[in-house]
C-alpha cells in the first residue's frame, strides 16, 4: 500500500528525555558549585581593622600665651611663650577634644612651670640650649597631651565604662607609652589579677588605687582598681592615642 501506516517511533520520546537528563544534571552541578562557593566566601573571616597613627598634624599647645618665671634674678625674670607642636594620632580631632578638659589646661601649665623654674635665660636662648629646651618641653608635655588611657572612659582620662578600671595616682610617672590599639590588659575580677600583653599576672586588692602593671618589655603603668566591677573578666585596651613629634617656637621672649 502506498499509504502504508507508519508505526510510531517508540524510541523518540526516550531519546528526547535522554537529551534533557544530562542538561538537568549539569545545571544541578553548577548550582551546587555556586552554592558551595557562596558559602565558602561567607565563611571567610574579614580581616581585623588595623588602627595606626596618622599625620603629622599641628596644633597650639595652649590657646593663650603662656608666661612663667625663670631662675634669673631670684626668679623675678619671666618668660613668655607661644608654642605649637606636631603630632601623630589615630585622629586629628583627638586633641581638640582633649583641650576641652579643664584638667588638661591646669596640668600643662604645671608641667611648663616645672620645666622652666630652674632655667636661666642664657641657656634658653643659646642656639644649642634652645633645641634642648624644646626637647625637654616635648618630653614633659607628651604624657599630658596624650596620656595613657584605659579602655573607653566617658571623658578625658576617667574610668573605663565597661570594666571600671582607671589610671592610677602615679600614672604620670609610668614609663609605658604604647599605642592604645596595640596593647591588651587581661583582667580577672574574681581572681584579682591583671596581665599586660601576656606578661606575668599582677595581684591586687579591691582598695588599691595605684597598682603597678608591667608589660612584656618591663615598662610600667599604674591602675586604680577601686571601681573595677567585681565580676568583670575580659581584655581592655590600654595605651596612648597619639604622640608629639616636635615642639615648635612661635614666640619666646624673656623680660
Amino acid at each position: 500500500m502506498s499509504d502504508e501506516t507508519k508505526k510510531p517511533d517508540d524510541n523518540a520520546p526516550a531519546a528526547e528525555n535522554g537529551k534533557k537528563k544530562p542538561v538537568m544534571l549539569v545545571g544541578g552541578i553548577v548550582g551546587l558549585v555556586g552554592l558551595a562557593c557562596a558559602t565558602a566566601f561567607m565563611a571567610i573571616p574579614k580581616p581585623a581593622e588595623r588602627h595606626v597613627f596618622t599625620g603629622p598634624y599641628v596644633a597650639r599647645l595652649l590657646e593663650e600665651e603662656f608666661a612663667t618665671n625663670l631662675k634669673d634674678n631670684d626668679h623675678s625674670r619671666f618668660l613668655q611663650l607661644t608654642l605649637n607642636f606636631t603630632y601623630m594620632a589615630y585622629e586629628e580631632a583627638y586633641y581638640t577634644k582633649r583641650m576641652t578638659d579643664p584638667l588638661y589646661i591646669a596640668e600643662i601649665k604645671d608641667v611648663m612651670n616645672r620645666v622652666t623654674f630652674n632655667k636661666e635665660s642664657s641657656s634658653i636662648f643659646d642656639p644649642i640650649g634652645a633645641v634642648a629646651f624644646m626637647e625637654e618641653i616635648r618630653e614633659a608635655v607628651d604624657p599630658v597631651v596624650f596620656p595613657v588611657v584605659v579602655g573607653e572612659p566617658e571623658a578625658g582620662i576617667g574610668a573605663d565604662e565597661e570594666s571600671g578600671l582607671a589610671p592610677g595616682r602615679s600614672f604620670r610617672e609610668g614609663t609605658f607609652r604604647g599605642a592604645f590599639f596595640d596593647h591588651l590588659l587581661s583582667v580577672d575580677g574574681p581572681e584579682h589579677t591583671l596581665s599586660m600583653d601576656g606578661a606575668d599576672p599582677v595581684s591586687f586588692s579591691d582598695s588599691d588605687m595605684d597598682v603597678p602593671v608591667y608589660d612584656s618589655e618591663g615598662r610600667v603603668f599604674f591602675l586604680d582598681v577601686t571601681r573595677l566591677k567585681p565580676e568583670f573578666v575580659g581584655d581592655v585596651h590600654v595605651g596612648v592615642n597619639g604622640q608629639i613629634r616636635r615642639v615648635l617656637r612661635e614666640k619666646l621672649l624673656a623680660q
